[in-house]
């Protein structure tokens, strides 16, 4: 696929190149969300000319004979290997996809018809992680497409961040990450700002809104997923933890998404101007403090909680982060106040990261990261300064 010199070709996020696919593919939806797997392959089978032109044929037609046989995994090579995107980046998934919680993975058939936008890779990445951890990667750096969903189903429908590893075939994890940048754009616009402002005094919160406005926020997003994802790729490896299940619980599951993050950061401050780093994190902090307590607390805590009150307590310890009467504030709401704000957590991830590197017995892995420790204080200020602020404004049902 021909890649244009931008970074992310963002005009295009909100376009779509084909007349409403949702009804051409409607009698397939429909047996997706019913669960109806045979009736899904056949669909496949009888894909609308208009359709199945844009698809790779090989890719369908596997994906329908996985259907009809109950086995997934002859899909892992093409996925792997992004032999299912078709010549201008549409693509077609019908497969189980599993949707975490803590009280219990679902784990039911999705479908997901899409397009790839064009876009450049950050060049560079993976060999920067092996400099800062001082080791050769030990996993691939996962590839992340920002996509727009022109129909979907089952457990990925409205998704906006579809991860490689809940696909149910082999070795899924080592396929690319999708970030449903429409979706991310209307996201940060009807979420994430009034979030910002429920929990930060104005100054921040402005401040962290203002670097992530427009068009730029939907560009900057797409790249702070992609290095976060690199930093995955650190230490042991994703694959190999979740393969090994070296990071059982929504607690080892957290330590490693903030382990990420923080490699994330180190990766901006090295790869990208301070304003570009400073975006990365701004971006962060909506995931994270934002969009997760908008979510947060219907199924019980996720991955994102614990992550959440890692970067939080890390902040508060620092002193970076402060009480402002019912508010918390930056100490230094700047571009390189908010970097210098994340260097302790830096260094921090770092030196985790190569202990991890060092474990003699991968298992020790639990014991690791079982070892990161939070003042009891972070929990008071994240539930009553930010979870609940942000509940009380997009969830009032659950407000007793």
């Amino acid at each position: 696929m021909d890649e244009p010199s931008n970074v992310l070709d963002v005009a295009q996020v909100l376009r779509s190149t084909i007349d409403r696919p949702e009804h051409a593919l409607h009698g397939l939806m429909e047996a997706v969300d019913a669960g109806q797997t045979k009736a899904a392959a056949s669909c496949l089978r009888q894909l609308p000319a208009a359709i199945a032109k844009l698809l790779p044929s090989e890719w369908i037609e596997k994906n329908a004979t996985a259907l009809e046989r109950g086995d997934y995994d002859p899909l892992s090579p093409l996925f792997a290997n992004s032999k299912f995107v078709g010549p201008d980046g549409h693509f077609l998934i019908v497969a189980p996809w599993v949707f975490r919680k803590s009280r219990g993975d679902v784990c039911a058939l999705a479908a997901l018809f899409g397009q790839v936008i064009p876009h450049h890779p950050t060049p560079g990445i993976a060999e920067a992680v092996e400099d800062m951890q001082g080791a050769k990667l030990r996993a691939p750096v996962t590839p992340v497409y920002p996509i727009r969903i022109l129909s979907s189903a089952g457990t990925v429908k409205d998704g906006w961040f579809i991860v490689p590893d809940a696909w149910m075939w082999r070795d899924s994890v080592l396929g690319p990450a999708f970030s449903n940048i429409s979706k991310k754009s209307q996201v940060l616009e009807e979420s994430g700002a009034p979030a910002m402002r429920r929990m930060f005094d104005a100054d921040t919160a402005e401040f962290l809104i203002d670097l992530l406005h427009g068009e730029r926020g939907v560009a900057v997003t797409f790249r702070s997923y992609e290095i976060h994802d690199a930093g995955h790729a650190s230490g042991l490896g994703l694959p190999r933890k979740i393969h090994d299940n070296l990071i059982p619980g929504y607690w080892y599951k957290g330590v490693e998404e903030w382990r990420a993050d923080g490699i994330g950061f180190e990766l901006g401050s090295r790869l990208f101007t301070v304003e570009e780093a400073a975006a990365d994190i701004a971006a962060n902090f909506y995931a994270r403090f934002g969009l997760a307590g908008i979510t947060d607390g219907t199924d019980g805590p996720t991955e994102h909680t614990p992550c959440a009150l890692l970067m939080l307590d890390r902040l508060l310890r620092e002193g970076h982060l402060v009480a402002k009467g019912e508010r918390l504030a930056l100490r230094d709401p700047t571009i390189r106040g908010l970097v210098r704000a994340m260097e302790p957590q830096r260094h921090e991830v770092l030196e985790l990261t190569r202990r991890e590197l060092d474990l003699v017995d991968a298992t020790s892995v639990m014991r690791l990261y079982g070892s990161m420790s939070l003042h009891p204080a972070t929990l008071v200020v994240y539930e009553s300064m930010m979870r609940a602020p942000t509940v009380r404004y997009f969830r009032p049902e659950l407000v007793s």
